[in-house]
């Protein structure tokens, strides 16, 4: 199934504003299989559309952590600062480099990236062949 114009439009108005998904069914007769399909464009196409509008913007360090600090779920706060997820999770370990976060503070909110994983399996490797 495909959705078109403006019918395409509002869908993606109603995937951003977080309405239900028995709710999406419904209203644009869909099946759960494709509206799964369909979100999973729509938010692709979103994600697309802020990581483009959001390219050298600046976002205020000391408004996020207070956000942070005040408990603020990931994607309120990747909604109210217009960031992509990638962007959430570099904004998170530039601040932790800064000095103005701490990594604990911040833990339960990063993300392991493969690249981090891949250092630690080398490292690990390493050390056993010392051990040996």
């Amino acid at each position: 199934m495909k959705l078109e114009g403006k019918v395409a439009d509002d869908f993606i108005i109603d995937v951003k504003d977080g309405v239900e998904d028995d709710a999406l069914r419904e209203k644009y007769g869909v099946s759960s299989l494709e509206l799964v399909l369909l979100k999973g464009a729509a938010k692709e196409l979103l994600e697309k559309r802020k990581l483009e509008s959001s390219k050298g913007r600046t976002v205020s360090a000391k408004e996020f952590l207070k956000e942070v600090r005040a408990g603020t779920d990931e994607e309120t706060l990747k909604l109210k600062f217009n960031l992509t997820s990638r962007q959430f999770q570099t904004l998170l370990r530039e601040l932790i480099s800064a000095g103005v976060a701490t990594p604990l503070e911040l833990s339960n909110r990063l993300s392991i990236t493969e690249s981090q994983v891949e250092e630690v399996l080398t490292e690990w490797e390493t050390a056993s062949r010392l051990l040996d």
